[in-house]
């Protein structure tokens, strides 16, 4: 058994290079940390290779790479040194256009895409698309803002209003969320036709241009702020509409 000791290492270099989408996107990798998420990324036939401190550990089914504390502490993003690291594989996805979509506007903060994520798995919504400047979801915080729903759900990458057409044309009823000409969630009106949950930009929430397009908008009901963070948001709806 080899350990490797040097944060140096070649193999080390080549792994934390991950970190970067241009090296995740040119290798089909990415890195998961934690017991938990190893865990997921096995469940779904994703996992290549396990990188652990524990000299112990065995595992014949998967390459696995034996590393020092100071090895691994210089391999993680984590407060606390995870037992395990996984290497995993990027697998082509596209979305079922025969179930309910949520879709992404320039969500920029990898925890929110992360939660969304969560969320929209937690009522059932596992298929997502995102727009061309959403942040990437292989990105580490999004990664462990999902909990492992990453692994559960099918997903692309799109110009959102080029794909409008096509889910227009698949029947689709489009809903927006949006405080100017928006329809209280509590008053919802849609029917029971496939749906397409929208979600804008942190800031910005909705590009007009794409706003303009939908078929209803809606905004929730609050008090006291002037509005919700958006995984907050995306939450109440699902919910609202499950």
């Amino acid at each position: 058994m080899e350990l490797i000791s040097s944060i140096s290492n070649q193999k080390i270099k080549e792994i934390k290079k991950l970190r970067m989408k241009k090296y995740r996107d040119k290798n089909k990798e990415f890195i998961v940390e934690g017991e938990h998420l190893v865990e997921e990324a096995i469940n779904n036939d994703s996992l290549k290779t396990i990188i652990t401190m524990d000299v112990d550990y065995v595992n014949s089914d998967y390459e696995v790479i034996y590393v020092s504390d100071i090895v691994m502490k210089s391999l993680s993003l984590l407060s606390s040194i995870p037992r395990l690291i996984g290497i995993c594989q990027i697998i082509d996805s596209e979305v079922n256009l025969e179930k309910n979509l949520v879709v992404l506007d320039g969500i920029q903060d990898p925890g929110n895409l992360g939660t969304i994520i969560r969320n929209a798995l937690a009522f059932n919504l596992n298929n997502l698309i995102f727009g061309l400047d959403c942040v990437d979801i292989y990105n580490p915080k999004v990664i462990q803002a999902s909990q492992g729903a990453l692994f559960q759900i099918n997903f692309e990458y799109c110009n959102l209003k080029e794909n409008i057409l096509t889910l227009k044309d698949n029947n689709y009823t489009l809903i927006g969320t949006s405080l100017e000409n928006g329809i209280e969630l509590k008053k919802d009106t849609v029917c029971n036709n496939k749906k397409a949950y929208y979600f804008g930009n942190e800031g910005q929430g909705i590009k007009k241009e794409i706003l303009d397009l939908m078929d209803v908008n809606y905004f929730i009901e609050i008090n006291n702020i002037e509005s919700l963070n958006v995984a907050c948001a995306s939450a109440i709806i699902f919910y609202q509409f499950q």
